[in-house]
């Protein structure tokens, strides 16, 4: 009897193992709430849209921004990303670089909920969005 909880421990285990390792689902479109670590500043909104084959769309504050991602389980990477040219009050186009930027960094995805978060190697947090619905 001993064995057979034993074993079935073990499965338990395994299984949890397995889902623990699933790759988070970005599909979908997210709005941007923090950007290392701060409040995005009000009056400023920014969106991104990941899709299923691999390409991201948006908003970053002032411009639209598209480009491609690729991720491996937890591991994220962004391709090249372009943006319009629009220009915008100062304050929206500094958190603009900085989205960017951070979008740059970012190699590690994780969705808890209907959040998701955007850290660089370190595990260091990068981006913080919540899922449109």
């Amino acid at each position: 009897m001993n064995a057979c909880k034993a074993a079935a421990a073990i499965a338990v285990l395994i299984l949890a193992a397995g889902c623990a390792s699933k790759p988070p689902v970005l599909t979908g479109r997210w709005s941007v709430t923090h950007v290392g670590g701060k409040a995005q500043p009000s009056g400023v909104k920014a969106q991104l849209e990941f899709t299923g084959d691999g390409r991201l769309a948006g908003n970053v504050g002032c411009n639209g921004v598209m480009g491609t991602y690729t991720q491996e389980g937890k591991t994220l990477k962004f391709g090249a990303l372009g943006t319009t040219r629009r220009m915008c009050e100062s304050p929206v186009m500094d958190q603009e670089a900085k989205l960017l930027l951070a979008l740059e960094r970012a190699n590690i995805a994780a969705v808890y909920d209907d959040t998701l978060d955007l850290r660089d190697p370190l595990n260091e947090p990068l981006v913080r969005a919540v899922r449109v619905p």
